[in-house]
């Protein structure tokens, strides 16, 4: 039998919305700018939710990345006459309301859409007829895509959150994420973050061949890096009102999984009792879900308020400065699918604290400092630690740099492009 060593891939790219908010859409991001330059592939892209929205989200990625080109996206179908072209055209004079401040005009744009755009169909099947491989960067493998026997099926795996921890996700998330495993049979090829998310999907799913389930590491990308420009760390510090003096950064997006609440409390806890007037705690990140407690905590503590700096969303151009110019990196999230923040302060040359579950040790190895993230005196303890060694800061961070290393996204690239060719020649 003659080897397949040239494939056409269909990479769905649903979530793309995600880039810089999630480990998800990052994932998504640069493993599709892998499969883009690799010259064993011909990529096409598609986003699979019936949706107009999510096919314009992925559309406008395309458009905007210098990489990547919008003649990649498949083309969608629809029951009447408007192309791509047109559509476009429609969706551009009402983004040209949004901008004269027209409220009314986001709401009309949806209805306007889904009421022209009857049977929307973003994987039309002559589209996929020439092809060898479909796979999801997140969601469900459409039953449309199941029933083409002559494509391979894969599914990047992140983990089984919504299964092991329903009470830190919303309901539409559990229905969603049970949809995915439902989309999940012997013939398909899973592609897991880490070991452990691995270990909790053969655990739960016993329909699954066992032979098809791989673990790919993600990686930082190149935008993270030991930055030593002072007056770049300076005017990031300013831009998101870091007072001058040295700061414990935890980013994240905030929600109960990840563990704020008790690095919060850690925080005044020590700053109380070491009168550590000259340290700052720097949550960074966006809005997740159920983070009310999160501000509830921070009220509590009037005195301490001016210490804590809750940033919001940081750009990705602005994370280098900010994980470089931070004393520590501290991320004691209860249950991670991989971890890609303590990863990217690694690179940066940042000391970091994190728990020792799930993926986390996978990720930091020993050039961390892992806790039991449920104890609060052993990450007290750590923080300490850090905090009055200096010597061990800088050992921390060249070992981190070290680690760091052993992750890229060129690496992850050519590990699944070698699966796509296991599955085509098997």
């Amino acid at each position: 039998m003659k080897l397949v060593w040239y494939m056409k891939v269909v990479f769905d790219m649903a979530l793309i919305e995600l880039v810089g908010q999630s480990g998800v859409g990052r994932v998504a991001k640069n493993l599709s700018l892998q499969l883009a330059k690799a010259p064993e592939c011909e990529l096409s892209v598609c986003a699979s939710l019936p949706t107009v929205e999510h096919w314009l989200e992925v559309y406008k990625y395309l458009k905007k990345s210098e990489l990547l080109d919008t003649k990649l996206l498949i083309e969608f179908q629809n029951n009447i006459t408007i192309n791509q072209e047109n559509l476009l055209k429609i969706i551009n004079y009402l983004d040209k309301f949004n901008q004269w401040e027209f409220t009314l005009s986001k709401k009309f744009k949806k209805i306007l859409i889904n009421t022209f755009l009857g049977n929307f169909d973003p994987i039309p099947q002559q589209q996929l007829a020439d092809k060898e491989i479909y796979h999801s960067s997140f969601f469900s493998i459409p039953k449309k895509i199941q029933g083409m026997k002559h494509l391979q099926k894969f599914l990047t795996f992140h983990d089984l959150i919504p299964i092991l921890f329903p009470e830190y996700v919303h309901e539409a998330i559990v229905k969603n994420f049970q949809e995915i495993l439902n989309s999940i049979n012997p013939e398909t090829w899973l592609i897991c973050v880490s070991e452990s998310a691995k270990n909790d999907l053969c655990n739960h799913l016993k329909v699954i061949d066992s032979q098809r389930v791989h673990v790919v590491y993600s990686a930082a990308s190149e935008n993270f890096y030991p930055c030593k420009n002072i007056e770049q760390i300076e005017r990031i510090k300013k831009k998101y009102k870091i007072p001058n003096r040295p700061y414990i950064l935890a980013l994240n997006n905030l929600e109960p999984r990840k563990n704020i609440e008790q690095l919060i409390r850690c925080f005044a806890r020590l700053v109380q009792q070491e009168k550590l007037k000259d340290l700052s705690l720097v949550l960074a990140g966006a809005k997740g879900w159920l983070y009310n407690n999160i501000f509830n905590e921070i009220d509590q503590l009037k005195e301490l308020k001016k210490q804590i700096i809750v940033t919001g969303y940081v750009d990705d151009a602005d994370l280098a400065p900010l994980y470089s110019g931070a004393m520590m990196f501290v991320f004691p999230s209860l249950y991670e699918g991989f971890g890609l923040p303590p990863l990217e302060a690694m690179q940066c040359g940042t000391p970091v604290i994190t728990s020792n579950t799930s993926s986390l040790p996978e990720v930091v190895g020993d050039a961390g400092i892992m806790i039991n993230p449920k104890d609060s005196d052993e990450l007290c303890q750590s923080i300490l630690e850090l905090y009055y060694d200096s010597s061990l800061r800088e050992k921390l961070s060249h070992k981190s740099i070290e680690r760091a290393k052993l992750f890229s996204w060129e690496q992850c690239g050519k590990n699944v492009i070698n699966l796509y060719k296991t599955a085509v020649n098997s």
